[in-house]
Parts: structure tokens; sequence; C-alpha cells
């Protein structure tokens, strides 16, 4: 993007473990021997009131009891909240582990203490938490990403402090910035102002920690945010709108008359994203949307990495334009061969969905096994190589929820077990005896959860 550094692959926690372990037919996980992906960030994953809905499920059908353990990832960090104990493992980047932490964790270790956190975001950089009515904040500050705190903090090492907004259902964010849904379905932001990702016109290299209000948005359901922009579904209609930067086809639509209508300009007026049909769910990566329809098909936008391309937005890489950063996808498609998927998660540069009959299929880039099924049985074996077909993920049923950070992925299970697979070089696998492995395309139970 240019405007300022990217995070090194060091690191979060939208929605949501460590070296080889003892598989359940007795093999051992593997490295898939692949580097990790130069420029991947996280996504800053979104909390989901509505997490486990079933989007094409029969009405009738009674909900099963959710798990006792909810998950999240992003960049290279896992977290689990059970109950209202948050662990973490994998990077600690700016001290979202708290101040006396050290720098990276191969298994769960409690985060702060002093807030008893109903549900999560983890941004990267910092993390907030819904606690009964109050937001609590922690992290970095440098740019007011935590908000209006009741008590000042502007260093990387902020500890959880109430935050000056009311009201709150959900919260997304990414590195420098955090939106809010409140409980009236409307939309503020706070932090960096760079190309309009907050909804304002405030210019760049400027940042706010009063929340601004994206005012030409009501009724929303549903947000997420990726690396610079952020996208909203609205109830009524199942619409979706973005806003923010579109270098890379983030909106999904076309602004400008730049190459496939991309741009590296702000656009703070939320744009609508032309679906082929309504969306009933929302996924947004970094660099990628997603929308679930009724009838459990997706269709999703956004980049879709460098040539070669990656395959994260489920299009093929060789068909996908120039776009202003990379090669993207402004038009939203329906991803060929992902049917019956019921939840969604987005990665740095893979996405992985929950299939009704509760296991879970990846596409996209399988650098040391983020897709969950061995690197070498792709067509350029042992090398980085996209995979645009939907595979399923290694030996993993009963799948609940699913959660993705840069190059790996996190699920919980319906018996609320977690497992992770893909990157481990920050400990992101959660587990402990991890023999110095670099990733498991096998997932991994994490232990002491």
């Amino acid at each position: 993007m240019g405007k300022r550094p990217r995070a090194m692959v060091l690191v979060v926690l939208g929605s949501g473990v460590a070296a080889p372990f003892a598989c359940s037919d007795g093999s051992v996980a593997t490295d898939g021997g692949l580097d990790a992906s130069p420029e991947a960030t996280s996504d800053g994953p979104v909390v989901l009131p509505d997490a486990g809905a079933d989007a094409s499920s029969d009405a009738d059908a009674a909900p099963r009891p959710e798990p006792s353990i909810q998950i999240y990832a992003s960049g290279d960090t896992s977290c689990a909240l059970s109950g209202t104990k948050l662990e973490c493992w994998g990077a600690n980047v700016d001290s979202i582990f708290g101040p006396d932490a050290g720098q990276g964790y191969n298994q769960p270790v409690t985060v702060v203490s002093g807030v008893s956190p109903a549900s999560a975001a983890l941004m990267i950089d910092h993390i907030c938490a819904l606690s009964g009515t109050d937001v609590y904040c922690w992290g970095r500050n440098f740019e007011h990403q935590l908000g209006p705190l009741a008590t000042a903090c502007a260093t990387t090492d902020c500890m959880p402090t109430k935050i000056n907004v009311s009201g709150t259902s959900q919260l997304t964010g990414n590195y420098y910035y955090t939106c809010a849904l409140d409980n009236n379905q409307s939309i503020a932001c706070w932090g960096v102002t760079d190309f309009g990702v907050l909804g304002s016109n405030a210019p760049d290299a400027a940042s706010t920690a009063t929340p601004v209000a994206v005012s030409v948005l009501s009724g929303v359901a549903e947000i997420g945010g990726g690396y610079y922009h952020v996208c909203a579904r609205k109830a009524q209609d199942g619409s979706v709108w973005c806003w923010g930067s579109n270098a890379r086809g983030y909106l999904g639509t076309s602004t400008s008359g730049g190459p496939n209508g991309t741009d590296t300009m702000a656009h703070p007026t939320p744009v609508q994203v032309t679906l082929p049909k309504p969306a009933v769910r929302l996924a947004v990566g970094p660099y990628v949307g997603c929308a679930l329809h009724a009838d459990g098909t997706v269709s999703c936008w956004g980049s879709n990495g460098f040539s070669p391309g990656t395959a994260q937005n489920g299009h093929d890489p060789l068909t996908s334009p120039p776009c202003a950063e990379g090669i993207c996808d402004i038009n939203a498609a329906l991803v060929a061969g992902l049917t019956n998927v019921r939840e969604l998660a987005l990665g740095g540069w893979h996405s992985c969905a929950v299939l009704q009959d509760d296991t879970v299929e990846c596409f996209g880039e399988n650098i040391r096994g983020a897709l969950g099924h061995d690197p070498h049985l792709d067509n350029e074996a042992g090398a980085q190589s996209a995979v645009l077909q939907p595979k399923p993920v290694t030996g993993l049923t009963n799948v609940a929820h699913v959660a993705a950070g840069n190059a790996h992925a996190c699920a919980v299970t319906w018996d609320s077990k977690v497992y992770c697979w893909g990157n481990n070089n920050e400990g992101e696998l959660g587990f402990p005896n991890d023999g110095g492995a670099l990733g498991s395309f096998t997932p991994l139970q994490v232990q002491g959860l």
C-alpha cells in the first residue's frame, strides 16, 4: 500500500498450534517444506453474534449446543476463549499477550488479567473484548486504534483499558484501526484514517481516538475488517458494502478507469459489492472478501496475489487481470466446487470453509500446509502453488467453527477440542513439543486449554 510499513510475519489471535504430534492414525505431522509468504498479514477477525448459525439448514432442526471454546486466529497468533478466560499462543505482537509476556509461545498462555470477556477480536497489533456492556482494548496505541480510552496510553504495551463506547455488539479491525457495530445496527470506527478506512474524509497519515460514524450505512448485521478496508452486510436485503482502499479489488466494484477498475485512492464512502445473490454471512480477510449465500454457495472478490497468484479468492489466478497492486478480481464470483457451506474464514493467502457435514475445505496457497493437506500432492510438488479446487483438511471432522491467520488455521470441534495446522514458525499451532518443525499439514490438537 506504500503508506505505512507492513508488520512482519511475526505475529492475530474476525472470523479465528505447533509442530509434530502423533495423529489419530499414529502418523506424525510433517512440514510442507515451503517458505513463508513474504507479505502475508492477517485477517482481523470479526466477532459474530451468530457464529455457527447454519445458513442453509432446515429451519425446524434444533440447534446444537455451542462449544465451550471460541477460537480466533490472525497473523501468526491464535487464541481461545473458554468461559471468560482468554488464552493465546504464537507471536506476541506489540504485547497483546500483556506487557510482561515474551515474544512468542508454542502453547497457550493466559492473556492479561482483570477482564472477563464474553467475546474478543484479535487485530494483530491490538485486541478488543466485549465484557458485559463494556469494551476493553489493549496492545498498540500509536495510531489511537484502542479508541477513547478511559485511562490514557500511548505505547505498544497498553494494559486492558475500558473504552468509552456503549452498546457494542461486534468488533473488527486490522492494523492501526478498530470498528464497532452497535445495537442499533450502526457502525463507528477509530484509529488511522489512511485510504478512508474509517469512513471519513480525513487526510491520510492522520489518526483519531474519537469514533467516526459511518453515517450512510444503517441496518447492518455484520462487519469485517481487512488490511485497509472494511465491509458490512445489511440485514434486510443481504447486500454487502465496503469502503477504504481498492488497490486489490477489496471493494468488489470498479472505482476508476485504472487497471481492472482499481486505484490507490481513498474511498471513505461505502460502495455496494455486486453479488450474484444476497449474502447471509460475510467474511473479510486482509485482501479478500467473501459472501455466503442461502444455498450454501460462496462468492469472493479481491486480491489473488501476485503472479502467478494464490487462488485465495477462489478464482483461477491465470485469468485474474492486473490491478493497482498485483492481480485481483473486482467482481464477486462463485467459488467453483464449493457447496453446502455454513461458515467461512479468510487468512493471509488462503481461505477455509466449514461444510454442513462438519468437515473443512480450504483453497489458496498451501504454504507450509496451510490448506490442511500435503503440499507435495499439489500440481507443483514441493513448491508454493495455488490450489484452486477446495480440498478437505486431512482427517478433520466434527468441526463447529474455523479461524484463519497468515498461513495457518484453527478449528474447534463440537466437543470443544481445538486443532490447528499450517505455518508454525511462531508457535501458532500451540503444540509444546514441536521439535523445531515449521509447519504441519495435519491438524494438531492444542494442549492445555
